[in-house]
């Protein structure tokens, strides 16, 4: 947070912010930078053997899969509802 301060301190701003308009930046910021640290430390302790995102899904090749269909799913709502989800079809 302290590093994020001096960064917002050395920009010059035209539009000065207000106090807490520039802690609510502080704030987001340290959230931000813990929940990345969290998902790193995370994606390490699983030890996956290839890295693999759902941005990375490749809808060019013939598998049948649309984005359309696989966004709501990428929510994880399903997971908080305590749904199963199957998924068929070929790999790759």
């Amino acid at each position: 947070m302290f590093d994020a301060l001096a960064r917002q301190l050395a920009q010059p701003d035209p539009h000065d912010l207000a106090s807490e308009e520039r802690l609510a930046l502080l704030v987001d910021h340290e959230i931000l930078h813990r929940a990345n640290r969290r998902l790193g430390r995370l994606l390490k302790t699983a030890r996956l053997r290839v890295p693999a995102c759902v941005d990375d899904i490749d809808y060019r090749h013939p598998r049948s899969r649309e984005r359309s269909h696989m966004a709501p799913l990428t929510s994880a709502d399903w997971v908080t509802q305590a749904l199963n989800l199957g998924s068929t079809g070929t790999t790759g």
